[in-house]
């Protein structure tokens, strides 16, 4: 029994240390430190894109949702990345968030983390801003 209750203590923890890695991933896109993200990605992910090309890129989608006053965590989804090149699977997951602009949506963000040696490595983010309505015609 010790066993099935410590693997289902450690898959809580995990979701914790997931959601803590995302965490601090958006804070370091947040202060333009795409560059810090980037030193730490899994070399599959180092040898399929350049670094200015990761903190371009990381950079345009954060702009897109402008300023953030708040997040709130939305869940998590598990994904299952083919490196190719005959390396093994790796385990990913995509960790949402609601994007807040004072009480407004602002829209919403994901921030995919790859297992590594036992550590969580942001690997890439995504926006999506929220449609904005179109302005109403006055009669």
């Amino acid at each position: 029994g010790a066993a099935v209750a410590e693997g289902q203590g450690a898959e809580g923890a995990g979701r914790e240390a997931r959601r803590a890695v995302a965490q601090q991933s958006v804070q370091q896109i947040d202060a333009k430190k795409a560059g810090d993200l980037y030193a730490q990605v899994p070399e599959f992910v180092k040898a399929q894109i350049k670094k200015n090309t990761f903190v371009k890129g990381i950079d345009d989608e954060r702009a897109k949702l402008g300023s953030i006053t708040a997040r709130q965590w939305a869940g998590i989804d598990r994904v299952m990345h083919a490196p190719g090149n005959n390396q093994p699977p790796v385990s990913c997951v995509n960790v949402r968030f609601v994007a807040l602009r004072q009480n407004d949506l602002a829209g919403s963000e994901r921030v995919s983390l790859c297992l590594e040696q036992q550590q969580w490595r942001a690997v890439g983010y995504i926006a999506a801003p929220q449609p904005t309505a179109p302005a109403k015609q006055q009669p």
